[in-house]
C-alpha cells in the first residue's frame, strides 16, 4: 500500500489554557469575576499561537472493497509523522484532543 503524506487532512488542536493557569503563570492572585468571563476558546488558542506549543493530528481514509472507508489518525511532531493514534478497529481512540482552530 502506497500514499502520499499531503493526503492527510491535518487538524490543529490547542491544548485548555484555563484563567487558573493564566493566573498561575503570571503571578495574579484569583478574581472570580475574571474567571466567569474567561473565555477558555479563544484564550486557549491564543495561548497556543503565543507559545508556539499544540498538538496536531491528521486523517487519512483507506478505500477498501464494496466502498468500505477505513479512516486512520496520525499524530504529527515538528511537521512530522509521529505515529497512528487511531485505526478503524479502535474508534475511541479518534476524537477531540483539545480545542480545534484553524
Amino acid at each position: 500500500m502506497e500514499g502520499d503524506e499531503a493526503d492527510i487532512c491535518r487538524t490543529n488542536w490547542a491544548y485548555e489554557y484555563t484563567y487558573e493557569e493564566y493566573a498561575d503563570d503570571n503571578g495574579l492572585d484569583y478574581d472570580e469575576e475574571e474567571a466567569d468571563n474567561w473565555d477558555l476558546e479563544k484564550e486557549s488558542i491564543q495561548h497556543a499561537h503565543d507559545t508556539g506549543h499544540w498538538y496536531v493530528t491528521g486523517i487519512c481514509t483507506i478505500e477498501g472493497p464494496d466502498d468500505i472507508e477505513l479512516p486512520f489518525e496520525f499524530a504529527f511532531c515538528e511537521g512530522y509523522l509521529d505515529g497512528i493514534i487511531g485505526t478503524p478497529y479502535n474508534q475511541e481512540e479518534h476524537g477531540r484532543h483539545g480545542i480545534e482552530f484553524g
